[in-house]
């Protein structure tokens, strides 16, 4: 973490081995995104959940194991505390859903983007409220575009998506094999705002690689 580099969701004591956890009853036994306030490290949020876990898989199918969403929690002592934000939209205590990966405004800390297996969520009030950008998509991740908050890129229902003006629209990819791809994962550099990297999964042979897709124009083509 900028300015803080032994401050983590485990907290690190020295720089060798000694760590001790700053979670441990939070209501979810996995955790799919961190973001933390870069003006104040103490305010850390969390998106609970097993991101990375499909519908089913070795985990669900033989421990019956499956670590749902239980939502965005907050703390503003650097871990000491931690409390439950509201739901999103239309999320009731029994919606079985995923978080796939939370992300904060690099020029503004109130705002918020959480990635779900139920759509895409923004709070611009640290979490007070949360609004829906786009629903009944399966989100797998979100990125600011590098020098240009106001817009992103994300990737939901197996298409690649970007913002304009925090508008979603959909990007028309040029490759047909983008037909066969999932579980794509995006990256983006200060050094060429323009350029994202994706890495994909197939959809159509388990675990196995769909390849890595780089665009120079900001997703006109890949």
């Amino acid at each position: 973490m900028q300015d803080h580099p032994m401050v983590v969701y485990l907290r690190l004591l020295t720089q060798v081995s000694s760590w001790y956890p700053i979670s441990a009853f939070v209501a979810s036994l996995g955790i799919s995104g961190i973001a933390i306030n870069y003006n104040n490290p103490d305010i850390i949020y969390i998106l609970t959940g097993d991101g990375d876990e499909s519908s089913n898989g070795a985990i669900v199918d033989t421990f019956g194991y499956r670590s749902a969403c239980n939502g965005v929690y907050k703390t503003v002592n650097g871990g000491a505390n931690w409390s439950k934000l509201p739901d999103f939209p239309g999320v009731s205590p029994s919606t079985m859903y995923r978080g796939r990966n939370l992300i904060i405004h690099p020029t503004d800390p109130t705002i918020l983007f959480a990635a779900t297996s139920i759509g895409l969520y923004k709070t611009i009030n640290s979490g007070v409220s949360w609004a829906i950008v786009t629903g009944n998509e399966n989100i797998w991740d979100v990125k600011f575009k590098p020098a240009s908050p106001r817009k992103c890129i994300m990737q939901g229902n197996n298409n690649i998506k970007r913002s304009t003006d925090e508008v979603i629209i959909l990007v028309h990819c040029l490759l047909p094999v983008f037909n066969n791809a999932n579980r794509i994962s995006i990256a983006v550099t200060l050094a060429n705002p323009n350029k994202i990297a994706l890495l994909a999964g197939r959809s159509d042979i388990q675990n196995s690689l769909q390849g890595v897709f780089i665009s120079n124009q900001s997703g006109d083509n890949f």
